[in-house]
């Protein structure tokens, strides 16, 4: 019964991608009473069940393609006159077949939904290789997040020219797609229908296009959310969390966007949205150092980088750096043609494509040029200072802010930066290691890392308030 149940669902997934909408299995448990932990299979299906008092907990682990993924449920016992002990629970299909086994407990599988079975939360967002992967890569951290506090991401992703399945998302996290040339109403409505299908009653909204009467139809629809802050905007934040993890943001700098009922704030680095690979990163690092420049990390999101990496890289050479310069970038950057061919030139150029999981790479930096979004608060993280490059009009107030902090050096917007000027500021912090220091301390203090678990719990308070 195992094995057919198991190859129909593995026939249902897509091989590596996240699991969509409608795949996934639950199961009926039949417990004989007194019974204790039982197991199928040693890299499929495990599943464990103890009496605890009065209730009956219920553990299973799984692993697929070497991701291994936890879930857990709690369950009141049924009556005294019955066996069975119906348990619904979350589990991902395992690609090989169980070895035939003798079960001290009976398990009877079905095919529903399983996401239903956790706490479902939505992420709102928009991606393309012109917009770049900042929003898609934060909302997958925080959904990270709130998968270890029993939530499951649903992704409503409007994206143009951007293949889904080559992205880096949560283990379990359902797709929907919406239509590109949707209007922000359309949009607004389409994600409070999806919510209603699937019994969502909070999440994220990451995107540019929430209007006033978007958010109202967000609202009317009963939905709670949180939207991230950004002075450069103007429309009113109608939802009821505001996230803003730049240094120095505060309440003061949205109160004339504020109608009606006043949203909680999120301010500051401590709720920055750093991968978890950064917080393991970090723990390996001692407080940095930086007294000698061994590598400049070179990065400029996921898109296109108009230009910048190569132009920073013209400056570092003006200003007398030839040594180790490691560039990060992806496959959806139209500068990559002329990437490849300026790292063929040397040695101490390498070029990195598509890497989802760059924090050891990062580590090897005393120094980063880099664009004004997520990537800042990794690099604080692990203590490595940055040199700000704003290549969109949506980074200069968070720039700005790192600047007036004394955790980087903002170049300003790069239409406007004049070469000249670009090389005075790197010729300085190249020679003069003790401001590198000065930067390099603030940032390591000023970022732990935690903002994504801290972020997760008030999300989740949102789906307890409703």
């Amino acid at each position: 019964l195992l094995e057919a149940a198991f190859d129909k669902g593995a026939g249902q997934q897509d091989q590596g991608g996240p699991v969509h909408e409608g795949s996934g299995f639950s199961r009926q448990v039949a417990l004989e009473k007194g019974r204790g932990i039982d197991r199928v299979g040693e890299d499929g299906l495990e599943v464990g069940i103890v009496r605890l008092g009065g209730q009956v907990s219920v553990e299973h682990k799984a692993t697929v393609n070497n991701a291994a993924g936890k879930c857990k449920g709690t369950f009141q016992s049924p009556p005294a006159d019955t066996d069975l002990i119906p348990c619904h629970t979350p589990f991902l299909p395992c690609r090989q077949r169980l070895p035939a086994v003798e079960l001290d407990i009976i398990l009877k599988t079905c095919i529903t939904p399983f996401t239903y079975r956790m706490t479902p939360l939505f992420f709102r967002l928009d991606a393309s290789p012109k917009m770049g992967l900042g929003h898609l890569r934060r909302c997958c951290v925080l959904a990270r997040a709130c998968r270890e506090k029993e939530a499951v991401a649903h992704f409503f992703i409007r994206s143009e020219a951007l293949d889904l399945s080559t992205q880096d998302f949560p283990m379990d996290a359902v797709i929907h797609e919406i239509p590109w040339n949707s209007t922000p109403e359309e949009d607004a409505a389409q994600t409070v229908a999806l919510c209603h299908q699937n019994g969502i009653r909070a999440g994220v909204v990451d995107h540019y296009r929430v209007s006033e009467p978007a958010q109202k139809i967000l609202n009317e629809g009963g939905l709670r959310w949180m939207q991230f802050g950004n002075r450069l905007h103007t429309h009113p934040l109608l939802g009821a969390l505001v996230h803003d993890a730049n240094p120095g943001a505060t309440i003061e700098d949205y109160r004339g966007r504020i109608h009606g009922h006043e949203p909680e704030f999120l301010t500051g680095p401590g709720y920055a949205l750093v991968a978890e690979d950064f917080v393991t990163e970090r723990a390996r690092l001692s407080l940095p150092d930086p007294q000698e420049i061994t590598s400049i990390l070179l990065t400029f999101g996921g898109g296109d980088d108009r230009g910048a990496t190569l132009a920073a890289l013209d400056w570092l050479e003006a200003a007398g750096y030839f040594g180790k310069r490691l560039l990060l970038t992806t496959s959806m950057n139209p500068q990559l043609p002329a990437l490849k061919e300026r790292a063929a030139t040397t040695q101490e150029i390498e070029l990195h494509v598509d890497n989802w999981h760059p924090a050891p790479l990062m580590a090897q930096c005393q120094l980063a040029l880099c664009a004004g979004g997520t990537s800042l608060h990794e690099l604080a993280c692990l203590g490595v200072p940055p040199v700000i490059v704003c290549i969109a009009d949506n980074q200069f107030f968070p720039a700005q802010s790192w600047h007036e902090a004394g955790m980087a050096i903002n170049l300003g917007p790069s239409p406007e930066i004049q070469p000249q000027e670009a090389v005075r500021h790197l010729q300085r912090l190249l020679s003069l290691p003790e401001e590198r220091m000065a930067l390099a301390r603030r940032c390591w203090q000023a970022q732990d890392g935690q903002g994504a678990a801290r972020v997760a719990e008030a999300l989740l308070r949102q789906v307890d308030q409703q």
